[in-house]
């Protein structure tokens, strides 16, 4: 019986590795999947709101567009829509994007610093009687992860202790068989 528990005991470090590093593995996907997932959806929202405001502009001019992009703006919601003036300065859009998003691309990028990640920002081009007249800029706060954490450690620390125990006992059974 001595035997059997030191054998349990030798094999359940091992056990207890495996689980914390798949857990660890999968939060890791989980941060690069949430990443991904937002860089589509806002990708996919400033493309809706550029082409739309595009029409727009073509149908009854600027100031209804701008107007109408004012009021996105001011509304409180978890992403921010915001109109980007290309002519003129006021947006915190890096020369090298503005100069793509000029060109008619479409750009992501992050502000803040590079230790601490940002807003993400897509910004689509607005185009109207042939040409871009402006961009949509379509911003979201990083996603919190730290809910998903806690969820994700709670449920590992479930798992670990009930393989422990699960370990510990058909152990102790074959040893006592």
């Amino acid at each position: 019986m001595k035997l059997t528990l030191k054998l349990a005991v030798a094999v359940l470090p091992g056990a207890l590795v495996v689980v914390a590093a798949a857990a660890f593995l999968e939060l890791r996907r989980d941060r690069a999947e949430f990443e991904a997932d937002q860089r589509s959806d806002d990708r996919a929202t400033a493309g809706a709101f550029a082409d739309s405001m595009g029409k727009m502009w073509e149908a009854v001019g600027e100031k209804p567009v701008r107007r109408a992009m004012d009021r996105l703006h001011t509304f409180e919601a978890r992403y921010r829509v915001s109109w980007v003036d290309l002519q003129g300065a006021g947006s915190d859009l890096p020369p090298a994007d503005r100069a793509a998003v000029v060109r008619g691309d479409e750009v992501l990028w992050r502000d803040g610093r590079s230790d601490v990640p940002g807003w993400l920002h897509a910004v689509s081009p607005v185009r109207a009687n042939d040409r871009v007249v402006g961009a949509v800029d379509v911003s979201e706060p990083p996603p919190d992860l730290r809910a998903h954490v806690r969820r994700t450690i709670r449920a590992t620390l479930v798992t670990t202790l009930a393989l422990a125990a699960t370990m510990m006992l058909v152990t102790l059974l074959v040893g006592g068989w």
